[in-house]
C-alpha cells in the first residue's frame, strides 16, 4: 500500500462516522450532489499551484486568507463508498505533491 492509499484509508475511516450520522437524517449516499474539501497552506504561492492543478481535475476552487491561507474546492459527486474513495485519492494525491493540511469534507444531505 503506497502513502496515497493509505492517507485515502485513513480519511475513510474518519469519515465513516460522518456519513452514518448523515443516513441517520435520510441522507442518499448515490445522489450526485457538491462536495466540499477544505484545505490549509503555509505559503500563497504553493496555495496558488495546487489550485490551479485542482482546476486542471475539474474542481471550483476558492483562495482566501484569513490569518491562515484557505483553499476551499468543490466538485459534484456521489457519497457512497466508491465515490468518496476516489475523491478522496485525488485531493490526498494533489496533497502530497503540495504538502497542506486536510481539513475535511462536508456535503449537504440529499433525500
Amino acid at each position: 500500500m503506497n502513502s496515497i492509499e493509505r492517507l485515502v484509508l485513513e480519511q475513510l475511516n474518519a469519515c465513516e462516522a460522518q456519513l452514518d450520522h448523515m443516513i441517520q437524517f435520510g441522507d442518499d449516499p448515490s445522489i450526485v450532489r457538491p462536495v466540499d474539501h477544505n484545505l490549509v497552506f503555509d505559503d500563497f504561492a504553493t496555495a496558488q499551484s495546487a489550485e490551479a492543478e485542482f482546476l486542471r481535475n475539474g474542481y471550483k476552487t476558492k483562495l482566501w486568507t484569513d490569518g491562515e491561507i484557505f483553499l476551499d474546492i468543490q466538485k459534484e459527486s456521489a457519497l457512497d463508498h466508491d465515490a468518496l474513495s476516489a475523491a478522496l485519492h485525488d485531493v490526498l494525491a494533489i496533497l502530497v505533491a503540495y504538502k497542506f493540511e486536510y481539513d475535511g469534507w462536508g456535503a449537504p444531505i440529499k433525500r
